[in-house]
């Protein structure tokens, strides 16, 4: 009735492991959130920043952007938001200096997390899963999958999937000097 020790200090389990660039995907969708909350904040606070609402707005589509795409599209997205930003810097440029001091500082802090995460989205933007990219099938799970459509079709169609097998079992049987009777005797005696 020994019965050996769990050893101490080691986990009951190890954490799942992450998946590769699932960090900077993160990374990207937290700065574009809060580039549309800082560049919102800077609307509100000055007359003269009013546009930055749209680019608030751009960011939030931005985040839907980099989810649903993948690729080298994603690539593309990420040099379209850092042109978005530097375009809007200079549409913003009078509103800087002439309004809110704060107002200011929140449009330049928001167009330059706009601009890092569309470059980070430019650099890094093919290495981050893609949405649904968990849930794609490998193609060996599909050919198997294909194998048995095959046997559902065949069924479909009225042939008889055991006779091809049974036929195949007694031609074996047959040529390793077995009977070639499908059905044993005993078994026609029951029937």
């Amino acid at each position: 009735m020994s019965a050996e020790p769990e050893p101490v200090g080691e986990p009951a389990s190890a954490p799942a492991p992450r998946r590769p660039g699932s960090g900077p995907l993160w990374t990207v969708l937290l700065l574009l959130a809060v580039t549309a909350g800082l560049l919102w904040g800077a609307s509100g606070l000055a007359a003269g920043l009013a546009p930055a609402a749209g680019l608030a707005a751009f960011a939030v589509a931005a985040v839907a952007g980099v989810l649903a795409a993948g690729g080298w599209f994603r690539r593309v997205l990420g040099g379209i938001v850092a042109v978005v930003a530097c375009g809007g810097a200079v549409l913003l440029w009078d509103g800087f200096s002439s309004h809110s001091v704060a107002g200011s500082a929140l449009a330049v802090v928001g167009l330059l997390t706009l601009f890092g995460s569309g470059i980070l989205v430019l650099v890094k933007g093919h290495r981050m899963p893609r949405m649904g990219g968990k849930y794609a099938a490998s193609s060996q799970v599909r050919r198997s999958v294909d194998a048995d459509r095959r046997l559902w079709d065949s069924l479909d169609s009225g042939a008889d999937p055991t006779l091809r097998d049974t036929a195949e079992t007694t031609n074996d049987l047959a040529t390793q000097g077995g009977s070639a009777d499908p059905m044993p005797e005993a078994d026609r005696r029951r029937g």
